[in-house]
């Protein structure tokens, strides 16, 4: 399941084993390769993956996480991964840089979070430890915890 986006920038996408036993029931997604969510089904349990790659932009972004929603589907369980471009607490995931920057969408991104009762797996699984991609930018995965 693709999001392609252009060929400068974006593109999300979901891949599975074509012999897997997993159905794909629904599929929503972008045309501007940001988010890709796919509802799948294995025996009778449902949840779905999303993929996300948000806008570098602070204005574009917020405005981006406040219409998330519309993509993710309700009452199944949520693993939600992607270069998140903003940073949610700058002492535990970034080194160097301007400590102001990356911090626009956190707000709205901690909005969608909470109501899809979503965290961090790598911070629960490794509380101390850093890990993130370049200096600017946080590392963040999400999965929901029941």
């Amino acid at each position: 399941m693709w999001s392609p986006g252009t060929n400068r920038s974006a593109g999300v996408g979901i891949l599975l084993h074509p012999r897997c036993s997993i159905e794909i029931t629904d599929h929503k997604f972008d045309a501007k390769g940001r988010v890709d969510s796919v509802k799948l089904k294995q025996g009778t349990q449902h949840f779905q993956c999303t993929t996300v790659y948000a806008l570098n932009n602070h204005t574009d972004r917020v405005q981006f996480f406040d219409n998330m929603w519309r993509y993710l589907f309700r009452n199944v369980e949520t693993i939600i991964a992607g270069e998140f471009n903003c940073i949610l607490d700058v002492k535990q995931d970034k080194w160097a840089g301007d400590d102001t920057f990356g911090d626009k969408g956190v707000t709205q991104l901690h909005v969608l979070t909470d109501s899809f009762r979503l965290e961090d797996c790598f911070w629960v699984k490794y509380p101390n430890d850093k890990l993130f991609t370049w200096p600017a930018f946080g590392r963040l995965s999400f999965r929901l915890i029941l």
